[in-house]
């Protein structure tokens, strides 16, 4: 398992602590093997203690040689678990692959990261309503079902933008452009 493996090649700490997930004592080095496996399960990422994830993260990259397989597994399970939980509910997941696309949002207001946020999690909300079984796991789902909630409330209470479209002239249109 790669959380044992991880404990003797980066020789975790013994030093008796609490688990932040039992709240009984345990070693250091059982705890943190304990945030690895986590680290590997989508739905338990967001129970672990960020700074605790990048204390290991931190530990590891120091005490264990990268190269090998096993490292590199590593260091991806644990990197991939930090950007996870960095990106929470996909915010700031700008994927151009899956139709997202850039807006100006001269008509939001300029710093308003919240307001950004949202526009972004409507951008990717689904286009018709999530069913859980159309999803691989729980968390892909409320995160779906999350952003068509966001939309649909958004659209709601956003009046429509006015088109910036210009009439063409030349189809017959009397007036001159100003």
């Amino acid at each position: 398992q790669l959380a044992d493996w991880a404990a003797v090649a980066g020789d975790f700490p013994d030093f008796n602590t609490i688990s932040r997930f039992t709240g009984l004592p345990t070693s250091c080095s059982e705890h943190w093997k304990t945030i690895i496996i986590r680290c590997t399960r989508e739905d338990s990422v967001f129970s672990l203690n960020k700074e605790d994830l990048e204390e290991v993260l931190e530990h590891c990259e120091t005490n264990i040689p990268a190269g090998s397989i096993f490292s590199n597994a590593l260091f991806k399970v644990l990197r991939t678990a930090l950007k996870k939980q960095q990106q929470f509910l996909g915010f700031g997941d700008l994927d151009i692959g899956k139709g997202v696309s850039y807006t100006i949002l001269s008509s939001f207001a300029a710093n308003d990261l919240q307001t950004a946020l949202l526009k972004n999690s409507v951008d990717a909300a689904p286009s018709e309503e999530p069913k859980e079984h159309k999803y691989p796991n729980k968390l892909a789902f409320l995160k779906a079902k999350f952003r068509w909630d966001q939309a649909k409330r958004f659209k709601k209470d956003t009046p429509p933008v006015p088109s910036l479209d210009t009439p063409d002239i030349s189809e017959g249109q009397e007036g001159t452009p100003e």
